[in-house]
Parts: structure tokens; sequence; C-alpha cells
């Protein structure tokens, strides 16, 4: 069994800028505390986590609130994250208590002046570890947001050479526990292994999990502003009678597929369309912003075939900002974030439904697989074939963080062939 722990410390707190010792006293986020905070959630933006744990301190807590802030979880709170305990030194700042405090950090204990030693603080991590593990799956993701010293303490439990790691970082002009960091560690058979050590969250380095995904993904079924011919990205029309009956014998070609999760747009149109196909399945889509079709302003619901000469360039230029929707590049930023999102939560060869749209599908052609789409386009035109069938189907892999294209998305009955 793997899994693989994400630990973040909190940001910056006002305590930590007034320079007073701050271990199970707490003090509030500083406005760059909220910003570290706020750059770490986005640099974790693609994890998808199973489970999430925070430290009682309120700083931790606020500071795991930004990580996960649109997530729909919240960090459950653990006692065993909570800073180590310095004594009769919380909250002091004068010399002779910072002279004192550096003294004791030769070997992290201050049992002497009321508080905790390092092997007190080992003892509650090793215990909450063997929890987590307990209670979690092969290939989970875990969230963990604490203190600086807790994070000390467990780069010297799982085997660290404090000592040499931290006289490299002086070397290098590094903090090695910064404010917002990040670390990750991977449990495996029974061992720990650290895989990232303490970074800024501007420098961490996104881990790339040995694995192979398979996608399945959908147009949704037919709408009724496919059929009366208006211009639909962002706008919504319900599906038609022959969508439901698309999205029914999709239902019906897929009903044997083990589906480890599904995923579609917030529109309705999609999740009316993955509600079909997921018909028995004991399952719903989780309804994802960033698998949304493509914004296309002011142009919203516009009649296509009287416009099609202002409207074909600006779609095959995906040239849409000025009018108050998306460019390319918009587009290409939350499609990698939501596939690499999606790609997180999946474990090894599970497969995984994904109901979006015709523009998102093409651009993706593009942004995933590097294939041209206007050639590709024009190439399915001149043989009088659509080449996004509405609940088309398109099977491709993700193997090892790489996308692999496998064929074009084919309409049932073409499946079925």
């Amino acid at each position: 069994m793997k899994i693989t722990f994400w630990f973040v410390r909190h940001g910056q707190t006002l305590f930590n800028t007034d320079g007073r010792i701050q271990g199970v006293t707490d003090s509030p986020l500083t406005e760059k505390g909220i910003a570290q905070a706020k750059c770490a959630g986005k640099a974790l933006r693609n994890v998808w986590f199973h489970q999430a744990y925070v430290s009682p301190s309120e700083r931790c807590i606020d500071t795991s609130d930004l990580i996960l802030e649109g997530r729909r979880m919240q960090a459950v709170v653990k006692d065993d994250l909570h800073e180590q305990d310095f004594g009769t030194l919380e909250a002091r700042k004068d010399e002779e208590a910072n002279q004192i405090f550096h003294d004791h950090m030769v070997d992290g204990d201050f049992t002497c002046i009321g508080g905790e030693s390092r092997e007190m603080v080992g003892r509650r991590l090793s215990a909450l570890l063997e929890e987590i593990v307990s209670a979690s799956k092969d290939g989970d993701h875990v969230l963990l947001v604490s203190h600086g010293a807790v994070m000390i303490n467990l780069l010297v439990l799982l085997g660290l050479d404090l000592d040499a790691y931290m006289e490299k970082c002086i070397a290098e002009g590094k903090d090695p526990i910064p404010n917002a960091g990040i670390m990750t560690f991977v449990y495996q058979d029974g061992e720990y292994l650290i895989t990232q050590l303490p970074s800024s969250a501007d420098c961490y380095d996104p881990l790339i999990e040995e694995k192979t995904v398979h996608f399945h993904y959908v147009r949704h079924g037919e709408t009724v502003f496919n059929v009366t011919d208006r211009f639909q990205g962002w706008s919504d029309s319900p599906l038609t009678e022959k969508g439901i009956r698309q999205a029914v014998q999709l239902q019906a070609y897929v009903r044997d597929v083990p589906y480890a999760f599904a995923c579609c747009s917030t529109a309705l149109r999609t999740r009316k369309t993955a509600s079909i196909i997921l018909q028995g399945k004991g399952m719903s889509a989780l309804a994802l912003k960033g698998l949304k079709e493509i914004h296309i302003g002011k142009y919203e619901a516009f009649d296509y075939t009287p416009n099609k000469e202002l409207l074909e360039p600006r779609s095959r230029g995906v040239h849409w900002k000025d009018v108050g929707g998306e460019d390319m590049a918009d587009i290409a930023e939350r499609m990698k974030d939501v596939f690499a999102l999606m790609n997180s939560r999946a474990k090894d060869g599970d497969i995984v439904l994904v109901v979006s749209h015709g523009g998102f599908y093409m651009n993706m052609l593009e942004v995933l697989f590097g294939i041209d789409r206007l050639a590709y386009k024009d190439a399915c035109n001149a043989e009088g074939k659509s080449c996004m069938p509405n609940c088309g189907l398109m099977k491709f892999d993700v193997i090892n963080g790489q996308y692999v294209f496998h064929d074009y998305m084919k309409s049932i009955a073409e499946w079925k062939e």
C-alpha cells in the first residue's frame, strides 16, 4: 500500500514578525501569511486530497482553509499536530528567552521548563501517522497542515540528518522551514520516505505519480440550442428527446464499464447527460467548473448561420476575450488544471468518465495532444461527418502524467461497429 503525504507549515503570523516564541500559544496570520497560504493553495491546486488534517491552532486552520478553498472539503482537526510546547518561553521575545530557546533547540528538549521534548513530539506524530495509514486506502493523498517545529521533528522521525540539512540551507541562504512551505513524503509497505524537502510554495515541484488512468470523454446529448442553430458556450439549453435517447444508448454501451468516479461540467446539459449514463452504477458525477464549455461572451445564444462570417473566424481562432469571453490561453490553463486534478484523484488502472462539451473537446485535442484541431475539423467537414457528435465518446490514457492519444471521438453507432 502506498500513501502520499503533503505537509504544509502555516503562513507567517503576528508572533513570527514580532519575534515572539510561538509554540502552543497562537497568533493570527499576517497579510503576508494569508498570501503565502493562498500561494500554497495555488501550488497544490492540481492535487486531489482524499483526506486532510490540521493542527488545532487557528493559524493552521486558517492556512488549511485557504489551501482547500473551493474544494468542498474541510480538514479534520487533530490535536497531535499541535506545535511543540516550549514551556515557560511561550510568547516571550526578550534576549534571555531567545538564548534559552536556541540552547534547548540543539537537542529539541524543553521538558525542564515545562515543555515537550523531540521524542514526545515524535511519539504523537508516529501515533497519528499510524492512525491515518490505517484509515487510508492504497493510493490516497493526505494533506497535513501544522507547524515549523513539528515539521523539523517529522524530518528527524523520517530519518533526515537535521544538522547536515540545516548547514546546507544556511550555506545556500535558504529558509529550512519556510512559512507555508511544502514537504512531501510517502508511506509504502511499512516504510516512510521523504520525497521532497521543505520548500516555499513558489518553488514547489509537483509530484508525478507512476500510474495509468483511462479516461472516457463524452460530449453531452443533443440540446435545444443545437437544433435551433444557436451558439452555445456558457449559456445553456436542455436536452432534446433525441439527446436523452443518445444518452440512454451510451448508458447501455458502457453498462459494464466499472468507472471509479465521474466528473462533468456544471452546465445542466452535461449534468443531465452524466446522470443518465451513470444510472445503475450507484454514483453521481462531480460537477467541475474547469470542464465548462468555451465562454463566447456577448455572442452566447446568437443564431449561428446568419452570423457565420462573424462567428466562424472567432471560433477558429478562439478569440472571445474582447467580448467578455475566453481566449485559448484561458481555456488551456483551466483544461490542464482540471485534468490534472482528475488524474490526481484517480488510482492506478482506474477508468474515469468525463462529460463535457464539443468545443472543449476540439480544443482539448490541441492543448493535451498537440493535434491540429482545425485540420481535423476541415477533414471531417470534407467527409460530411461530425467531428464532435452528440454523446460521442473518446477514450484516452494518462500514463505517468503524459497524455496518450488513441483515437478521435466516435458516435455510439461507430463504437458498436
